[in-house]
């Protein structure tokens, strides 16, 4: 399958030529989405963010990877962007096969982008014992124009909890992104792409005991404590996140929750058998 790696379709007539580069406000940020985030009932639903505008663009020589550790057995990991030549190497995947990442360039303000942080696991501090982190890159739009972006990348220090295992997302997950880049009208050949991929079953009795075990860790130490700061910001706003005590510690709190999730996840493996993917 030929696979679009850096040059988009531009429409007919469009407005800016390829090499333009344009300049983002102040007040404003670009952020890049390529997983949960593409789905409109994710970050405008659940979210409550409303961009200003919302482009599908192309990530040149960054790659969507499933690098993000999550909830073994259930939610095993989520999507990640990483530079190709960091996949390429990597014994985890085969970086040659893979296209670059396709998403939605969000404009949103400081303090949407705040909140994306917090939900995502990349506020509080910056620590690479955190979920995600932000880095700068160049998309290239739909309509040809190159956009300054900020998006999330894995830490190595978090990736490694993977132990070099080909993690597959849950079909949930993996379900979500796919819905996304048909909403905003991703090319096909991306899709195409993203179902083609695999995603993780508990088909083993000890996987399905480890789904159970796990999912009720999470939902009486991890999820309650989400919900609530997502009712917190009902009333603080979205100023508040990524700066505010409370948001420095849901940061700390969800990075020992899930470093402790998947040490147990070592632990256990022998018995229960894998909880992220394949082992490679």
């Amino acid at each position: 399958m030929g696979l679009p790696s850096a040059q988009p379709p531009s429409p007919t007539g469009a407005s800016h030529r390829s090499n333009d580069i344009i300049s983002i406000p102040l007040s404003q940020h670009s952020y890049f989405a390529y997983g949960s985030n593409l789905h409109k009932s994710v970050f405008e639903g659940r979210r409550r963010i409303k961009p200003a505008e919302s482009v599908p663009a192309v990530l040149p020589g960054w790659k969507l990877t499933f690098a993000q550790p999550g909830l073994p057995y259930s939610e095993p990991c989520f999507a990640a962007v990483e530079p190709a030549a960091e996949v390429a190497s990597s014994s985890s995947s085969n970086g040659s096969s893979l296209p670059d990442c396709h998403g939605v360039v969000h404009r949103i303000t400081p303090s949407q982008w705040r909140y994306v942080l917090e939900t995502e696991g990349a506020s509080g501090e910056d620590n690479e014992d955190h979920g995600y982190k932000v880095v700068q890159a160049t998309a290239t739009a739909y309509d040809g124009r190159q956009l300054p972006v900020v998006t999330l990348t894995v830490p190595p220090k978090i990736k490694a909890r993977l132990q070099g295992r080909a993690a597959q997302p849950s079909l949930r997950y993996l379900t979500l992104i796919r819905e996304g880049a048909e909403q905003h009208g991703l090319v096909p050949e991306y899709r195409a792409w993203l179902d083609q991929l695999e995603h993780y079953q508990a088909v083993a009795f000890g996987q399905r005991v480890g789904a159970l075990l796990f999912g009720g860790i999470a939902f009486t130490s991890i999820f309650p404590v989400w919900a609530a700061v997502r009712l917190l910001r009902r009333f603080t706003g979205m100023a508040a996140a990524s700066e505010d005590r409370t948001s420095r510690w849901l940061g700390r709190y969800t990075a020992l929750c899930f470093a402790t999730v998947h040490h147990l996840h070592e632990l256990l493996r022998p018995l229960l058998g894998c909880g992220v993917g394949r082992p490679t």
